[in-house]
C-alpha cells in the first residue's frame, strides 16, 4: 500500500511537472509570436514613417526645382549654386567672398530712399534703368551684408522691371541659408530684396505713365484752330498763348447763341496739321 501510495505520488509529480513545461511552452510560444506581431508592426510604420519622409523630400524637391524655373536666370545660376553647397559654414564662406567682389557704389547715392529699413547693418540699394532692363548698386558697412546684396545685385541685374517686381521670395528659402545667418540677418535679406521689388514697380509705373501720357492725343474739348478757314479763322486766330488751340465751346459760344440748324467740325490733330 505504502508503495502504490510512492508511485501515485510520483506519477503525480511527473504529470505535474510536464504540465506545467507544457505551459511554460505555450507562454514562450504565445511570447514569441507577440513579439513578432509587435516587429511586424513596428517594421511596417518604420517603414510608413520613411516612404513619408522620401515622399517629403521628393515633393520638396519638386516644389524648389518649379521655384527655380521661374526665376531670372542669373538669379537661378545663383541659387543652383547654393543647393550644391550642403553645408553652412560653406555657404557663409560664399556670401563673404560675395561680398569682396561687390562693386562700389558712390557715396551720394546712400540716402535715405535707398536705405533698406529693418537691417542690423546699413544697407544701400538703388536701380538703373538701361535698354528697357535693370541694373542695381548696392553698399553696405557689413562684408557679411554686402554678399547678400552683392546676391541680389548679381542675381537681378539685367532683369525686366516686371520681372523683379513679380517675384516671389520663395526662392531665398529653396536656398538653404537660414542656417547660415542669424534671424536678424534673414529678415534683412528679405527686407533687401523687398525694397528692389518695390523700386522696381515703382519705376514700371511711372513708366507707364509716361508712356500713356505720350500716346494721348488732344483733349477732345480741345480743338486745333490753326488749320482752320471761314469767318472763324480771323476770330479765332491768336485767341491762345500758343495760337493754335482752343476749348470747343469758346470757339462755338457766338454761333450757339442763336439757333442753329445745322452744325459740321472739321477737326486734325497736331499731327496731320504739320
Amino acid at each position: 500500500m505504502a508503495y502504490f501510495s510512492s508511485f501515485s505520488h510520483t506519477c503525480l509529480q511527473r504529470y505535474t511537472s510536464l504540465n506545467v513545461s507544457c505551459t511554460i511552452k505555450q507562454h514562450r510560444a504565445v511570447s514569441r509570436r507577440r513579439r513578432a506581431s509587435t516587429h511586424t508592426k513596428s517594421s511596417n510604420s518604420f517603414r510608413h514613417i520613411e516612404g513619408s519622409k522620401h515622399k517629403s523630400r521628393a515633393l520638396a524637391t519638386v516644389h524648389a526645382i518649379a521655384a527655380t524655373s521661374e526665376l531670372p536666370a542669373e538669379l537661378k545660376k545663383i541659387v543652383d549654386l547654393f543647393n550644391m553647397v550642403p553645408d553652412p559654414k560653406l555657404k557663409y564662406q560664399q556670401l563673404l567672398a560675395y561680398g569682396k567682389k561687390l562693386p562700389p557704389m558712390p557715396a551720394e547715392d546712400h540716402t535715405d530712399d535707398n536705405k533698406v529699413r529693418g537691417c542690423v547693418s546699413q544697407v544701400w540699394v538703388k536701380p538703373e534703368l538701361r535698354d528697357g532692363k535693370v541694373y542695381w548698386q548696392a553698399d553696405s558697412d557689413s562684408v557679411l551684408t554686402k554678399g547678400l546684396a552683392a546676391l541680389l545685385v548679381q542675381g537681378l541685374s539685367g532683369s525686366t522691371l516686371q520681372e523683379v517686381a513679380s517675384l516671389s521670395p520663395d526662392w531665398i528659402s529653396e536656398m538653404g541659408l537660414q542656417q547660415s545667418l542669424t534671424p536678424s540677418r534673414n529678415n534683412g535679406f528679405l527686407n533687401m530684396f523687398a525694397l528692389m521689388r518695390q523700386k522696381a514697380a515703382e519705376l514700371s509705373h511711372a513708366q507707364q505713365g509716361k508712356g500713356e501720357s505720350a500716346s494721348a492725343g488732344p483733349s477732345s474739348e480741345e480743338v486745333d484752330t490753326s488749320a482752320t478757314n471761314g469767318s472763324n479763322a480771323g476770330k479765332q486766330s491768336g485767341s491762345t498763348p500758343d495760337g493754335s488751340r482752343k476749348p470747343v465751346y469758346e470757339i462755338l459760344k457766338e454761333e450757339l447763341a442763336g439757333p442753329v440748324h445745322a452744325l459740321s467740325l472739321d477737326t486734325k490733330s497736331p499731327q496731320e496739321v504739320q
